[in-house]
């Protein structure tokens, strides 16, 4: 079995597709093999300006030489005509323009073996050395692309021989005499100290995050627990506090239920909330499986049978939601075909569901309550809307199975959280290495707080010691009846240099980190969470409910502004 630098688990690689190569290379090459798995480097551009690269795996064989490997994952495509690379990115043909991979690897190779050679002092290298990219989710049909011989294209069959696989790569420039040698032993410890010596002597933030991500997506024992018991009843309900996976859970349920034929509806509280479970749901199960909030439900089978749905009408909203909209969801469901209702039903956010809310379902199922499947997802810590008297619906009103495992936040911030209201939920995921999870600031008014957001996402977005993207960052600004108005003109337009958006689908392309309310970010999650809040009193109230739902949003990075004067 080959060694991995650094020394991790493979389950530990955040990359899906490079996380497959690293498994197959491992299990398959020798011991004298040594993989290099993503070392970050500087290429110099033409402009004289620097920009980051990666080399996905740079494998030192002695008996061959070095081989620098570019893995690509996902879902990508090629165009013949343009020569254009794209990944998609969505379920609607939404593709990404990306870098191509065969000039992405050769320039990273041409760059590190320049870096090996200035830290060796040599002119050349006394052995062979090549590149290839790796496609383990595709099989290569038709000629390369200029630039690349077949043997450094690895496709699915590729893997299943990786040895023959490295031989014939090696094998393109026919081993040249200057490159023809094998790799001493005290070669392969000055390589290993040219190229370590570029990790760097600081963990990189963003890497940081990469490697939590791994632990955070493994599935906990609870978990499972929860998993083996969904595939057993028909009915369930299932408790569990911010980040203990639920949200998945639901997600995997319904797409589980849509697979086998079902008409599924995935129906969540929060509108942001149901885009998040749509980009992630995939594009094959759209015939059977329906996502969206209540709200949206209550309108489009309204729309279905021509009755009015206008919530801008009703001078008091909450009323409309409350009541009116359930009524109105009812009416419609009584005159639609069972054609356009559901065999099925997944709730997450379950806690902001009205008594009202829970009757007017009745009325979307296609199938007599026993055939029927019903699922809820809750968290009574979190119920924003409802506050008091919130029941379960009957048919799933069984004491409920419980998560109490977070598998969403860090440590610090999990324990932290549920301390707000109470409880306690543990984290086994570690904090980042000289990077703080949890800080708490103190401003004295609005104007402040803004300023010390703005310098806190700054200092993310350039940080040293690796950037994060817009992407990963959300700033949740307060809510409040009586000031609103105020607060949100004083929203800034951005940070700076760093752009701000209040639309979460622009959040999640990278166009700005995003500023947006608790309550509207309610069941989303980011890597870094800045909330604004004023400072909580000692006795349990509303604001500890609020502030359990927007700090506990953060997976790894959190910062608190209290304001003493909102």
């Amino acid at each position: 079995m080959a060694k991995l630098i650094p020394a991790i688990n493979v389950d530990e690689i955040a990359n899906s597709g490079e996380r497959h190569v690293a498994g197959k290379l491992l299990n398959q090459l020798p011991n004298s093999v040594v993989i290099y798995h993503s070392i970050n480097l500087l290429v110099k551009q033409k402009s004289g300006f620097f920009r980051d690269g990666e080399c996905d795996f740079t494998i030192v064989d002695p008996q061959n030489g070095i081989l620098f490997l570019e893995a690509k994952g996902g879902r990508i495509h090629y165009d013949n005509t343009s020569g254009i690379w794209k990944r998609d990115v969505g379920r609607s043909q939404d593709f990404q323009k990306i870098k191509d991979p065969f000039d992405q690897v050769n320039t990273n190779m041409h760059e590190l073996i320049g870096i090996i050679k200035d830290r060796l002092d040599l002119q050349y290298l006394p052995f062979t050395f090549t590149c290839a990219v790796a496609f383990p989710n595709y099989s290569f049909t038709g000629e390369p692309p200029p630039g690349m011989k077949r043997n450094q294209i690895w496709d699915y069959n590729t893997f299943k021989n990786l040895v023959v696989a490295i031989s014939n790569a090696f094998n393109v420039y026919g081993r040249a005499n200057k490159g023809n040698k094998k790799i001493s032993q005290d070669m392969m410890n000055s390589i290993h100290h040219a190229l370590r010596g570029h990790f760097g002597i600081f963990p990189v933030l963003c890497r940081e995050i990469e490697k939590q991500e791994a632990q955070l997506y493994r599935c906990t024992e609870d978990q499972k627990k929860v998993f083996h018991t969904l595939q057993n009843w028909n009915k369930l309900a299932v408790e569990g506090g911010a980040g203990t996976g639920k949200t998945l859970l639901a997600l995997w349920k319904a797409q589980q239920l849509a697979l086998s034929g079902k008409r599924t509806l995935l129906l969540c509280y929060n509108k942001a909330l149901a885009d998040w479970l749509i980009n992630l749901s995939s594009e094959n199960l759209t015939e059977n499986l329906t996502i969206c909030n209540y709200h949206k439900l209550a309108h489009r089978f309204c729309d279905m049978v021509g009755e009015d749905f206008n919530p801008q009408a009703y001078e008091n909203k909450n009323n409309f939601w409350k009541s009116t909209a359930p009524d109105k969801l009812t009416a419609a469901a009584e005159q639609i075909s069972d054609d356009h209702k559901f065999d099925a039903v997944v709730v997450d956010e379950g806690q902001d569901f009205y008594d009202l809310w829970w009757m007017s379902l009745e009325f979307i199922f296609r199938r007599s309550p026993n055939d029927r499947f019903f699922y809820v997802f809750f968290d009574p810590n979190q119920n924003l809307y409802v506050r008091t008297n919130w029941n379960l619906p009957d048919e799933v009103r069984n004491p409920p199975i419980t998560l109490s495992e977070n598998c969403r936040n860090s440590a610090q911030i999990a324990e932290h959280c549920a301390n707000l209201v109470g409880t306690s939920y543990k984290s086994s995921i570690q904090p980042m290495m000289n990077q703080e999870a949890l800080k708490i600031h103190k401003v004295k008014n609005v104007k402040q707080a803004f300023s010390r957001a703005g310098k806190i996402v700054r200092k993310l977005c350039v940080s040293a010691n690796g950037p994060l993207s817009y992407s990963q960052i959300v700033v949740l600004a307060p809510k409040s009846s009586k000031v609103a108005g105020n607060i949100y003109r004083q929203w800034p337009t951005e940070f700076k240099s760093v752009p701000i958006t209040q639309d979460p689908n622009d959040w999640r392309n990278n166009q700005g980190v995003l500023i947006i309310t608790a309550h509207s970010f309610k069941g989303l999650e980011a890597d870094a969470v800045i909330m604004i809040s004023k400072p909580l009193p000692e006795k349990k109230s509303n604001d500890h409910v609020v502030n359990y739902v927007g700090r506990s949003r953060a997976k790894h990075i959190l910062r608190v502004i209290e304001v003493e004067n909102i």
